[in-house]
C-alpha cells in the first residue's frame, strides 16, 4: 500500500473514532443527567469552599452553580471536555498529575465555575484542574445553547494541565513558550473534535486563527525581527493586538502545516 494511502486510512480511522467517541459520550451523559445532578463540595484555587453541581463525563467533570442546566447542552459540553482531555493525552502520551480529592474527583478532572481565579480561566500546570470565571462560564454555556458554538477557554487551559516540558523548553524569564503551547493546542483540539468556535474579541473564531497564523508571515517579512528581540525576550510584534505567546503559536502552526 502506498504511503499516502496509509496516511489517509489512518486519518479516516482517527476521524471515525473521534465522531463515535463524541456520540457515545453524549448518550452516556444524557442518561446520567436524567438521574439528577449531585452536589459536590469544591475547594477553589483561591481556597474558597463551594457547593456546586457535578455534570460528569468519562474523564472530566463540569462543576456549575446551577443544577438544572439544559441536558442536551451540557451533554455536548462534557463530551467536548472528554474529547479534549483524550486528545491532549493522545498527543502527549501521558496525563496530568491527579490532584486527588481537590481537582481530581471521582476519577475525573474538574472544570469549575468560580467567582474569582487567576484570569478569565485558570489551569494548574502539569496537574488536573481548570477554573472558569463566572461570566465566562455563563457565556460559554449561552453560546453553546443558543448558537452551537464553543468558547475557547477550557481548551486553552487543558494546555496548562498537559504541559510537561518546562525543563526542556521553558525560558527562565518572560517565557512565551508555555502559554504559546496552550494557545496553539487550543486550536488543534477544537479542530480535531470539529467544534465550531465562538467569537474571540471582535473576531470570529476562524478570523482569530488566521490572525495568529499570519504572525509568522509578518515576522519573516521584516528583517528587523529576530528571535532575540521577540520570543527570546518575551516580546511580540509591533502594531498587533496579539503577543509573544501568539507568535510562538504561529511558529507551531507552520511546523504542523509543513512537516
Amino acid at each position: 500500500m502506498k504511503e499516502w494511502d496509509i496516511s489517509q486510512l489512518g486519518e479516516k480511522t482517527l476521524m471515525a473514532w473521534s465522531s463515535n467517541y463524541l456520540f457515545c459520550s453524549l448518550l452516556l451523559f444524557t442518561y446520567c443527567a436524567l438521574q439528577g445532578q449531585r452536589v459536590q463540595t469544591y475547594i477553589s484555587f483561591e481556597k474558597d469552599t463551594l457547593k456546586l453541581f457535578a455534570y460528569e463525563g468519562e474523564k472530566t467533570m463540569i462543576l456549575s452553580n446551577v443544577a438544572d442546566h439544559d441536558s442536551l447542552t451540557m451533554s455536548k459540553w462534557i463530551a467536548a471536555m472528554d474529547g479534549a482531555y483524550n486528545y491532549y493525552a493522545m498527543c502527549t502520551s501521558r496525563e496530568p498529575t491527579f490532584y486527588n480529592d481537590i481537582t481530581y474527583i471521582n476519577g475525573r478532572s474538574t472544570i469549575a465555575r468560580v467567582d474569582k481565579t487567576c484570569g478569565a480561566a485558570c489551569g494548574y500546570i502539569g496537574w488536573t484542574g481548570i477554573e472558569i470565571m463566572n461570566t465566562f462560564f455563563d457565556r460559554f454555556y449561552d453560546d453553546l445553547a443558543k448558537k452551537g458554538e464553543y468558547g475557547q477557554e477550557p481548551f486553552y487551559e487543558f494546555g496548562r494541565n498537559f504541559w510537561f516540558y518546562s525543563d526542556a523548553l521553558e525560558y527562565t524569564e518572560n517565557d512565551p513558550i508555555v502559554t504559546g503551547y496552550a494557545v496553539f493546542m487550543r486550536f488543534m483540539a477544537m479542530d480535531y473534535l470539529k467544534l465550531k468556535g465562538a467569537n474571540f474579541w471582535s473576531w470570529t473564531f476562524d478570523e482569530f486563527r488566521s490572525e495568529v497564523k499570519n504572525l509568522l508571515n509578518t515576522y519573516l517579512a521584516d528583517p528587523t525581527y529576530t528571535w532575540q528581540n521577540t520570543l527570546g525576550k518575551g516580546a511580540g510584534l509591533r502594531n498587533t493586538q496579539l503577543g509573544a505567546t501568539d507568535l510562538f503559536a504561529s511558529f507551531c502552526f507552520y511546523l504542523f502545516d509543513n512537516h
